[in-house]
């Protein structure tokens, strides 16, 4: 079963399409088809299908290993190179750091190697915004660490507005999305550290240490 759902997306690949056509189809299709495996108690799914091919693939469920392993089997189906890494993810929730044991890729496209991380961009993929995850150099692949011997040197980031004309996302959003928005610097973190302010509210209040004449503790409590 896994190997007939595997060939029905290999179908859906042109004889002429590149390999950027190839992988972005891929890609998408992934990320539109499976969505991440919560538990009711909103904790990542422990069940072993959740982690390898048959939880995504077969039940549209899955958590980062089940994604990075999924991508990799189809990508090399179809003659793409493409390694599973795992390592620590950094990101922010209510302004504070957290860091969790995840899973991603790495990917060959014409020759150079790229970082890619599908449970990230699957959610942006289902809700049609610009990815943020996709065909990344290692200095743009910020949040991702890993020690893996099987890691490849990243040198550049692919075009990001010809991977993002792949997708059909709500362009009223690409600006406020852009990554830009989330590089804060040290002072900003240790200001911001400790605040309980929602992920949705935290964009705004980064947004207002532009404009001194502003309290940021109101912009927060907004």
């Amino acid at each position: 079963m896994i190997k007939d759902k595997i060939d029905s997306i290999l179908r859906g690949l042109g004889d002429s399409d590149s390999e950027l056509d190839k992988f972005m189809k891929i890609y998408t299709y992934l990320g539109e088809s499976i969505s991440y495996n919560f538990t009711d108690d909103g904790e990542p799914s422990d069940k072993i299908e959740a982690c390898n091919l048959e939880g995504g693939l077969l039940e549209g469920k899955s958590i980062c290993e089940g994604y990075s392993k999924i991508l990799r089997q189809v990508l090399r189906a179809s003659g793409i190179d493409c390694k599973y890494l795992v390592g620590r993810d950094y990101y922010l929730e209510g302004a504070r750091p957290i860091d969790d044991n995840h899973g991603w890729n790495q990917v060959k496209i014409d020759g150079k190697w790229y970082n890619c991380d599908l449970t990230w961009d699957s959610i942006r993929i289902q809700d049609k915004r610009p990815l943020e995850y996709c065909l990344k150099s290692d200095e743009d692949f910020t949040f991702h660490i890993t020690k893996s011997p099987e890691k490849e040197k990243c040198d550049e980031s692919y075009d990001i507005v010809k991977v993002n004309s792949y997708l059909s996302y709500d362009t009223d959003l690409e600006l406020e999305e852009k990554s830009e928005l989330f590089t804060i610097g040290k002072d900003t973190m240790e200001n911001l550290i400790g605040s309980l302010i929602k992920e949705s509210d935290l964009k705004q209040a980064i947004l207002s240490l532009n404009e001194p004449e502003k309290d940021l503790n109101k912009e927060v409590e907004k």
